[in-house]
């Protein structure tokens, strides 16, 4: 009996196995399509090639503001009460300046108490009237001598001593006029001016504060830089340095002369276009031999106030003439370390990889720069891959959809 069971339970899973194994199918694998690519030759046109340099904006006036006079700062509406200040202060309007704003060249920033210069003014002017006084009676004893001597009244010596006594006199008058001029000029100095129009900077003393002057100068009060034109100053390489040269000796120009070349420079702000325009102006007189640059300067408008002193910018002069060039879209360009590449679909729907050197950008675009090496650089009939790069790898077979010459569609 246990022999049949085991005999039937047997013959049970063999069924079960052979059904198993002849009636199910086993699912084939099936090879996936090679990826779509879209793909476009270089395009061709003619590009200037500039070089670029890294700069800074520099105020083409820079002044800082020092008083000349010893004495406390007082508010401009209590100094235009003075009545010996009213011509100073006549048709000025007489208020502080806002810090940071624009100042016009004569603008009053600072008064220093005038009143003890004032004084001083009164007692010079006062020992000038002094003078004149001993002046005119000298003019009158020497006059009374005169008429004497011949008659023996008075002796050689009186004359002479009378004679010398007027002398005297006259010096001390111009003594007196030059205290006077000193004295005035004091008076003038308590009141600060700006000596150049631009944008003012903040204030480093208040009113109420001691500006003392020492060795001729006091501290800083504030400054001034003027906002138009600007310079910028930027180092250039030697072969830079030699164009601008030659360009300076075809338009028979002398190199301390080199604005008059019009070469010109352009000017972008740290990530954005080169939209500034500007001439270059001067080239320092050697070149650095730690760098091998030398320091050039371009002057640009700035009118619309958008370039400020101190700015971090890049520059770019035009390397001679614009000739004809091979441009990628940007987006084709990748990155393996320190090489750039882009990557070429093949006669056999290959893909290759092609180091490439870059040149300047130039509307969406890379200009690709010529190379002798194998497997180096692109040329026109090539098709290279503008979209779908992140799909593919070198050597994969891929399905390239070829892009009309004209179509700018790049990866999005």
């Amino acid at each position: 009996m246990r022999h049949d069971c085991t005999t039937w339970a047997t013959a049970l899973m063999l069924g079960i196995l052979g059904l198993t194994g002849c009636g199910a199918n086993t699912p084939e694998l099936q090879e996936s399509e090679p990826p779509t690519v879209d793909v476009a030759h270089p395009s061709q046109r003619e590009v200037t090639t500039y070089r670029v340099f890294n700069g800074r904006v520099q105020a083409v006036n820079t002044v800082e503001l020092r008083a000349r006079v010893s004495g406390y700062l007082i508010p401009l509406e209590e100094a235009a009460k003075y009545e010996q200040l009213a011509p100073v202060f006549a048709g000025v309007d007489v208020k502080d300046f806002a810090e940071g704003s624009d100042v016009k060249q004569g603008d009053i920033l600072f008064q220093v108490d005038p009143a003890p210069y004032l004084a001083e003014l009164q007692a010079a002017l006062a020992q000038r009237a002094a003078y004149d006084a001993a002046r005119l009676k000298a003019v009158a004893d020497l006059a009374r001598s005169e008429k004497l001597l011949p008659t023996g009244a008075i002796s050689k010596e009186e004359y002479d001593q009378d004679k010398a006594e007027l002398e005297v006199a006259a010096a001390s008058v111009l003594q007196g006029d030059a205290a006077i001029a000193r004295a005035r000029l004091d008076v003038d100095y308590t009141t600060i001016r700006a000596p150049i129009s631009g944008r003012v900077s903040r204030k480093l003393f208040d009113v109420g504060n001691l500006i003392t002057v020492a060795d001729g100068q006091s501290g800083v009060l504030t400054s001034i830089v003027s906002n138009d034109p600007i310079y910028v100053y930027f180092p250039i390489d030697e072969n830079s340095f030699k164009a601008a040269q030659s360009a300076a000796i075809d338009k028979q120009v002398e190199l301390e002369q080199i604005k008059d070349a019009n070469i010109e420079v352009e000017v972008a702000l740290e990530k954005g276009s080169f939209n500034f325009k500007g001439i270059l102006d001067f080239v320092d007189n050697q070149v650095d031999q730690s760098t091998g640059t030398i320091m050039a300067r371009a002057v640009l408008d700035n009118s619309e106030r958008r370039l400020t002193p101190g700015l971090f910018v890049r520059t770019r002069i035009a390397q001679g003439s614009p000739a004809p060039q091979l441009l990628v879209d940007e987006t084709a360009v990748g990155v393996d370390q320190n090489t750039r590449f882009v990557l070429v679909v093949n006669d056999k729907n290959e893909v290759e990889t092609r180091r490439v050197q870059l040149g300047d950008s130039d509307q969406g675009q890379r200009v690709i720069l010529p190379s002798e090496k194998p497997n180096e650089g692109v040329k026109p009939d090539d098709w290279v891959i503008v979209r779908g790069i992140q799909r593919v790898r070198p050597g994969q077979v891929v399905k390239p959809n070829q892009l009309a010459d004209d179509d700018d569609s790049t990866e999005p």
